[in-house]
């Protein structure tokens, strides 16, 4: 098995899903219709997709790995600072504090992956203070230091170790500018 064959599958799965989007732009206001381009396809292919939404983008749910499509331009900020801020931690050598995200295209749009978690706000409350507790005091300091929106919805647990999941808002955007 591949260490990241999460990857491999969540590719295929956007091989097959992207035509669903065909003529679609992804905006909020089209929410529903990307809702019911994923109906569609749970019911022609036979999966369970799940869909979430947040202020800046939609993902896509399955059972190991999560898409995010951004609302707006292809190439959107808030999934292109993730990007950012994980090659910064890499740099730093705090990666294995995020969820690793990584960029794929389909044609004209760019799909956003990264492995699925357990969401902190379904630990409990001693598990999401153990698993911070593992964390040395430089990992919280570098955590806090430069990520901006550290409330429990966007952590997660992975392979039992505390990660960020959406860290869109980094201090990181400086160089995007």
């Amino acid at each position: 098995m591949i260490k990241n064959d999460y990857e491999v599958r969540a590719k295929k799965f956007i091989n097959e899903f992207a035509p669903y989007l065909k003529g679609i732009r992804i905006t909020k206001s089209n929410s529903y219709t990307i809702c019911e381009a994923v109906r569609r396809f749970n019911a022609d292919k036979k999966r369970n997709v799940k869909v979430d939404s947040g202020v800046s983008r939609i993902v896509l749910i399955t059972s190991d790995y999560v898409v995010k499509l951004d609302f707006g331009t292809t190439w959107a900020g808030n999934s292109k600072t993730e990007i950012l801020g994980y090659q910064q931690a890499q740099k730093d050598g705090y990666e294995h504090l995020l969820a690793k995200i990584s960029l794929y295209k389909y044609r004209n749009r760019s799909f956003f992956i990264m492995p699925r978690v357990r969401v902190a706000t379904t630990l409990t409350w001693g598990s999401q203070r153990k698993l911070w507790r593992r964390l040395t005091e430089n990992e919280r300091r570098y955590l806090c230091d430069n990520f901006e929106d550290l409330h429990k919805n966007n952590w997660g647990s992975l392979n039992g170790k505390l990660v960020l999941i959406d860290y869109a808002w980094n201090d990181f955007k400086k160089y995007l500018l």
